[in-house]
Protein backbone atom coordinates (compact mmCIF):
# COMPACT_ATOMS: atom_id res chain seq x y z
CA UNK A 1 0.00 0.00 0.00
CA UNK A 2 1.32 3.42 -0.86
CA UNK A 3 0.13 6.83 0.22
CA UNK A 4 1.24 9.85 -1.76
CA UNK A 5 0.44 13.29 -0.41
CA UNK A 6 -0.20 16.29 -2.70
CA UNK A 7 -1.39 19.80 -1.90
CA UNK A 8 -4.23 19.64 -4.46
CA UNK A 9 -6.12 17.09 -6.55
CA UNK A 10 -4.78 18.79 -9.69
CA UNK A 11 -1.19 18.19 -8.53
CA UNK A 12 -2.03 14.55 -7.93
CA UNK A 13 -3.64 14.15 -11.36
CA UNK A 14 -0.62 15.84 -12.99
CA UNK A 15 1.75 13.42 -11.22
CA UNK A 16 -0.30 10.41 -12.32
CA UNK A 17 -0.37 11.72 -15.89
CA UNK A 18 3.39 12.37 -16.05
CA UNK A 19 5.23 10.27 -18.64
CA UNK A 20 7.61 8.88 -16.01
CA UNK A 21 4.81 7.63 -13.76
CA UNK A 22 4.86 3.80 -13.84
CA UNK A 23 1.16 3.29 -14.63
CA UNK A 24 1.90 -0.09 -16.26
CA UNK A 25 3.44 -1.29 -13.00
CA UNK A 26 0.43 -0.07 -11.06
CA UNK A 27 -1.82 -2.05 -13.39
CA UNK A 28 0.18 -5.13 -12.37
CA UNK A 29 1.84 -5.65 -15.74
CA UNK A 30 5.02 -7.70 -15.51
CA UNK A 31 4.48 -8.70 -11.87
CA UNK A 32 6.96 -11.40 -10.80
CA UNK A 33 4.25 -13.03 -8.65
CA UNK A 34 1.68 -13.29 -11.42
CA UNK A 35 -1.52 -11.32 -11.94
CA UNK A 36 -2.31 -8.78 -9.25
CA UNK A 37 -5.22 -6.42 -8.81
CA UNK A 38 -4.28 -2.79 -8.28
CA UNK A 39 -6.74 -0.06 -7.33
CA UNK A 40 -6.39 3.51 -6.18
CA UNK A 41 -8.44 6.33 -4.73
CA UNK A 42 -7.86 10.06 -4.43
CA UNK A 43 -8.76 11.12 -0.91
CA UNK A 44 -8.39 14.06 1.42
CA UNK A 45 -6.95 13.47 4.89
CA UNK A 46 -8.28 14.86 8.16
CA UNK A 47 -5.99 14.59 11.19
CA UNK A 48 -7.60 14.44 14.63
CA UNK A 49 -5.92 15.23 17.97
CA UNK A 50 -5.39 12.29 20.32
CA UNK A 51 -6.45 12.33 23.95
CA UNK A 52 -4.76 15.10 25.93
CA UNK A 53 -3.64 17.03 22.82
CA UNK A 54 -5.04 20.31 21.54
CA UNK A 55 -4.01 19.65 17.93
CA UNK A 56 -3.07 16.72 15.72
CA UNK A 57 0.59 15.71 15.79
CA UNK A 58 2.78 15.38 12.68
CA UNK A 59 2.72 11.92 11.11
CA UNK A 60 6.03 10.28 12.10
CA UNK A 61 5.42 6.98 13.93
CA UNK A 62 6.29 3.79 12.03
CA UNK A 63 3.30 1.46 12.67
CA UNK A 64 -0.12 1.98 11.09
CA UNK A 65 -3.44 0.21 11.19
CA UNK A 66 -5.75 1.14 8.33
CA UNK A 67 -9.42 0.30 7.97
CA UNK A 68 -11.18 0.83 4.63
CA UNK A 69 -14.95 1.06 4.30
CA UNK A 70 -16.07 0.20 0.78
CA UNK A 71 -19.30 1.33 -0.82
CA UNK A 72 -22.25 0.97 -0.78
CA UNK A 73 -24.04 2.39 2.22
CA UNK A 74 -27.76 3.05 2.40
CA UNK A 75 -26.99 6.72 3.20
CA UNK A 76 -23.28 7.40 2.70
CA UNK A 77 -23.33 10.89 4.23
CA UNK A 78 -25.09 9.57 7.34
CA UNK A 79 -22.60 6.68 7.62
CA UNK A 80 -19.61 9.03 7.38
CA UNK A 81 -21.11 11.55 9.83
CA UNK A 82 -21.78 8.83 12.40
CA UNK A 83 -18.29 7.39 12.02
CA UNK A 84 -16.49 10.73 12.26
CA UNK A 85 -18.54 11.89 15.25
CA UNK A 86 -17.94 8.70 17.25
CA UNK A 87 -14.74 6.94 16.22
CA UNK A 88 -11.91 9.52 16.16
CA UNK A 89 -12.48 10.60 19.81
CA UNK A 90 -12.51 6.96 20.95
CA UNK A 91 -9.54 6.03 18.74
CA UNK A 92 -7.69 8.95 20.31
CA UNK A 93 -7.94 7.18 23.68
CA UNK A 94 -6.00 4.11 22.49
CA UNK A 95 -2.94 3.55 24.68
CA UNK A 96 0.19 4.62 22.80
CA UNK A 97 -1.73 6.32 19.97
CA UNK A 98 0.20 8.94 17.97
CA UNK A 99 -2.20 9.84 15.14
CA UNK A 100 -5.81 9.38 14.12
CA UNK A 101 -6.56 10.14 10.48
CA UNK A 102 -9.75 9.85 8.43
CA UNK A 103 -9.64 9.83 4.63
CA UNK A 104 -12.54 10.91 2.41
CA UNK A 105 -12.95 10.53 -1.37
CA UNK A 106 -12.27 13.86 -3.04
CA UNK A 107 -15.69 14.13 -4.60
CA UNK A 108 -18.99 12.29 -4.08
CA UNK A 109 -18.81 8.96 -5.84
CA UNK A 110 -15.03 9.12 -5.88
CA UNK A 111 -14.92 10.98 -9.21
CA UNK A 112 -11.98 13.27 -9.96
CA UNK A 113 -9.76 14.16 -12.90
CA UNK A 114 -8.01 10.77 -13.03
CA UNK A 115 -5.66 10.51 -16.03
CA UNK A 116 -5.16 6.72 -15.64
CA UNK A 117 -7.19 3.64 -16.44
CA UNK A 118 -6.43 2.11 -13.03
CA UNK A 119 -9.68 1.03 -11.33
CA UNK A 120 -10.90 2.96 -8.30
CA UNK A 121 -11.06 1.22 -4.91
CA UNK A 122 -14.60 2.60 -4.43
CA UNK A 123 -13.98 3.63 -0.83
CA UNK A 124 -16.45 5.81 1.02
CA UNK A 125 -14.17 6.27 4.05
CA UNK A 126 -10.82 5.13 5.39
CA UNK A 127 -9.27 5.49 8.81
CA UNK A 128 -5.69 5.15 10.03
CA UNK A 129 -4.31 4.96 13.54
CA UNK A 130 -0.55 5.26 14.07
CA UNK A 131 1.75 3.93 16.80
CA UNK A 132 5.43 3.81 17.74
CA UNK A 133 5.57 -0.01 17.84
CA UNK A 134 3.72 -3.22 17.15
CA UNK A 135 3.44 -3.72 20.91
CA UNK A 136 1.59 -0.38 21.16
CA UNK A 137 -0.76 -1.41 18.34
CA UNK A 138 -1.45 -4.75 20.03
CA UNK A 139 -2.15 -3.02 23.35
CA UNK A 140 -4.60 -0.69 21.60
CA UNK A 141 -6.38 -3.61 19.94
CA UNK A 142 -6.77 -5.30 23.34
CA UNK A 143 -8.01 -2.12 25.08
CA UNK A 144 -11.39 -1.06 26.40
CA UNK A 145 -11.44 1.65 23.70
CA UNK A 146 -11.32 -1.08 21.02
CA UNK A 147 -14.21 -2.90 22.69
CA UNK A 148 -16.18 0.37 22.67
CA UNK A 149 -15.47 0.77 18.94
CA UNK A 150 -16.65 -2.79 18.26
CA UNK A 151 -19.89 -2.08 20.11
CA UNK A 152 -20.40 1.05 18.00
CA UNK A 153 -19.74 -0.92 14.81
CA UNK A 154 -23.11 -2.60 15.42
CA UNK A 155 -24.71 0.86 15.60
CA UNK A 156 -23.42 2.01 12.19
CA UNK A 157 -26.02 3.22 9.72
CA UNK A 158 -26.70 0.40 7.24
CA UNK A 159 -23.95 -0.39 4.75
CA UNK A 160 -23.41 -3.50 2.67
CA UNK A 161 -19.88 -2.83 1.46
CA UNK A 162 -16.98 -4.69 2.94
CA UNK A 163 -14.42 -3.34 5.37
CA UNK A 164 -10.79 -4.33 5.24
CA UNK A 165 -8.06 -4.05 7.87
CA UNK A 166 -4.34 -3.55 7.22
CA UNK A 167 -1.72 -3.54 9.99
CA UNK A 168 1.60 -2.39 8.52
CA UNK A 169 4.90 -0.76 9.09
CA UNK A 170 5.30 2.70 7.64
CA UNK A 171 8.33 3.85 5.70
CA UNK A 172 8.53 7.44 4.57
CA UNK A 173 10.25 8.27 1.29
CA UNK A 174 10.86 11.93 0.61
Amino acid sequence: MAHAYFATADEFAAALGAAEFPAAALRGEGSPVGPIRITHEAMSAEFFPVAGAQAAAPLRAPVSYLVHYHRPAQDEARFIAHYVNVHPPVLGRFPGIRNVICYYPLLPGGQWNDPTDIPHADLMLANEVVFDSLDDLNAALASEARRELRRDYHEFPPFSGRNTHYPMSRTRYV
